[in-house]
């Protein structure tokens, strides 16, 4: 059986994914929407596309920017207090879609860009870039970039992902998730 991911798409603090499910005798394709928090990894993987799409939509024309954001995204993308420039905190990558077209590997990201003093933002999606071609000068590091990004979601496929977390119907009571995300009362 071989699992291809064909779409990912965060919803605040859940995903929803499309796979296809390849078998001898058949193709599946299945849509997942989970009620599960997704780990930091998976998020991280996200965020480390905000760099490419940002320049791959003409947004960060500064070419020897994206490159060291390319370099360390973790430093530019991650905390924007440590960050030595503060450009790609405007922008979000909340879905990938992938597919395969003649032998070769596509990605279109989906995202937006804060605008505004409100913080009101814009959606757009970025052309689908060919990660087999060298039409985008850059295709090998987003290509990798892209395989981090799939084997986290097939690692929450199989449930890597982050605590479940409850409020407290009273104060001074809490709770803490288990392994299987079952909450358990903490003792004071």
């Amino acid at each position: 059986m071989n699992i291809v991911i064909q779409k990912a798409q965060l919803n605040g603090i859940f995903l929803s994914y499309e796979f296809e499910q390849k078998d001898t005798d058949s193709n599946n394709l299945m849509k997942v929407k989970s009620d599960l928090p997704v780990h930091d990894d998976l998020r991280t993987a996200f965020r480390n596309l905000i760099p490419h799409f940002a320049f791959i939509c003409d947004q960060v024309t500064d070419e020897n920017l994206f490159k060291k954001a390319c370099a360390d995204p973790l430093l530019y993308t991650g905390d924007r207090e440590t960050a030595p420039d503060d450009t790609f905190f405007k922008y979000q990558v909340y879905a990938v879609s992938l597919n395969t077209k003649k032998g070769n590997n596509k990605i279109t990201m989906h995202g937006c860009r804060q605008v505004g003093e409100l913080f009101e933002e814009i959606s757009f999606s970025s052309p689908e870039i060919d990660l087999d071609s060298d039409k985008y000068k850059y295709a090998a590091d987003l290509a990798e970039l892209v395989e981090v990004l799939k084997s986290e979601v097939m690692a929450y496929m199989e449930g890597k992902h982050a605590a479940k977390t409850q409020m407290a119907m009273f104060e001074g009571e809490e709770e803490e998730a288990d392994e299987q995300g079952a909450f358990l009362k903490v003792a004071e």
